[in-house]
């Protein structure tokens, strides 16, 4: 996967409304995201064809192309959907290359929500019984809607997508060898035996 280029990294809430949305690498991020917002929407139409009813989680692998984008994606069994869109090249993509990006991102996400301050949004998942569940608040979908804005769960998407920012382009110091980096104390060779 080192010569695919992602392009973008999105998270998108069970009611389909996009909780974070980033573009890499691009020099106008707002003509950018508006793009990638579009691409998004146009994604989601085919991850709910090919999800059906099924709650597990599952990747649904290349999606759509459009224009120089590959858009892949991954559904959670709550019915969050994290797309993952890259450059379009002539090197070969492998499904386990993607998996570990869509864990990594899943994995992200969940850390995020388990924040005790986050809200966390009602499930939107269809009853089992016969009595239909009561609709949902204004809060609920309110907060199932909220936008995902926490600088660490950035941090995390920029490493997963292998995007230096700007401060991080400062050369760093070589690490140390390790017989620098932690000084044991010399131990004593063991007594010869006495014949």
């Amino acid at each position: 996967m080192a010569t695919t280029k992602i392009r973008c990294l999105a998270v998108i809430s069970a009611s389909n409304a996009p909780l974070y949305l980033r573009s890499f690498g691009q020099k106008d991020t707002q003509q950018a995201d508006l793009r990638f917002h579009f691409i998004a929407h146009g994604a989601l139409d085919i991850v709910e064809e090919r999800a059906g009813n099924r709650a597990s989680e599952q990747y649904l692998g290349l999606l759509l192309t459009l224009e120089d984008v590959a858009v892949y994606g991954f559904q959670t069994s709550t019915r969050v959907k994290f797309l993952v869109m890259i450059t379009i090249s002539d090197a070969i993509v492998r499904d386990l290359d993607l998996i570990t990006i869509f864990r990594a991102m899943h994995t992200s996400y969940l850390s995020h929500i388990c924040n005790p301050f986050h809200s966390l949004p009602q499930p939107l998942l269809p009853s089992k019984s016969n009595i239909p569940p009561p609709p949902p608040s204004e809060a609920s979908l309110a907060a199932s809607r909220k936008p995902i804005r926490s600088p660490l769960f950035e941090r995390r998407m920029e490493k997963i997508a292998g995007w230096r920012s700007p401060d991080d382009a400062a050369p760093r110091p070589p690490p140390k060898p390790a017989a620098e980096a932690a000084q044991l104390p010399a131990v004593p060779p063991p007594p010869a035996p006495k014949a």
